[in-house]
């Protein structure tokens, strides 16, 4: 007898530990690309992300990084609402100003 299961289409939770919310602050004051990538990185490896999940967040003012028109700039368009590294930003923030 098979089983019939309908998958739950749930976000992931991540958890944000202290050093996730440390290194997060970092990069908000991170004065040259350097810092920040430092700081980026300790922030994925504290999160424990997945390579495939880079850069760990974007900012919500993010402006699309392909030309205006083409078929990658329709796509990111269509998907910058739902996608985690947004969502991923506003928990930091969250965390980090408590």
């Amino acid at each position: 007898m098979t089983t019939r299961r309908t998958p739950i289409n749930r976000p992931v939770r991540m958890k944000i530990t202290a050093e996730a919310v440390e290194a997060f602050r970092k990069m908000e004051v991170a004065t040259t690309g350097d810092e920040w990538w430092a700081a980026h990185n300790e922030l994925h490896d504290a999160m424990q992300l997945s390579p495939r999940q880079w850069p760990a967040f974007e900012y919500p003012d993010a402006e699309c990084p392909y030309p205006a028109g083409s078929e990658a700039a329709r796509h990111w368009q269509s998907n910058r609402d739902r996608r985690p590294a947004f969502e991923l930003y506003e928990e930091l923030k969250k965390a980090a100003q408590r």
